[in-house]
């Protein structure tokens, strides 16, 4: 009876000890998986956050680029279209005043040889006289 109560007693502490050895065994393979996991899933977010602030970054870049480059060839073409129409307007006066000026020549020549035919119209009238 003796033998039979050690030999129950072995079996049972031995089973206890299989038990708890499998119970921590699985335990820490399950905190092991949580753990993973955990890692695995603050790493994919981090990632996805700096791809994401990189992707807005080099948009907001491009589109400023853009921008400036747009404003900077309209401001160009509203310079060169005010240019264009100060110089045409400069010519347009230089070439009125030019026109006037051949004008008042042509007349003052036309009536300075008027004066000298009539004077020498009066000239030969008179020596003739």
């Amino acid at each position: 009876a003796v033998e039979a109560a050690i030999v129950a007693a072995i079996e049972a502490v031995g089973e206890a000890a299989v038990e708890a050895a499998i119970e921590a065994v699985v335990e820490a393979a399950i905190e092991a998986a949580v753990e993973a996991a955990i890692e695995a899933a603050v790493e994919a977010a981090i990632e996805a956050a700096v791809e994401a602030a990189i992707e807005a970054a080099v948009e907001a870049v491009i589109e400023a680029a853009v921008e400036a480059a747009i404003e900077a060839a309209v401001e160009a073409a509203i310079e060169a279209a005010i240019e264009a129409a100060v110089e045409a307007a400069i010519e347009a006066v230089v070439t009125e005043a030019a026109v006037e000026e051949a004008i008042e020549a042509a007349a003052e020549a036309a009536v300075e040889a008027a004066i000298e035919a009539t004077v020498e119209a009066a000239t030969e009238a008179v020596g003739e006289a």
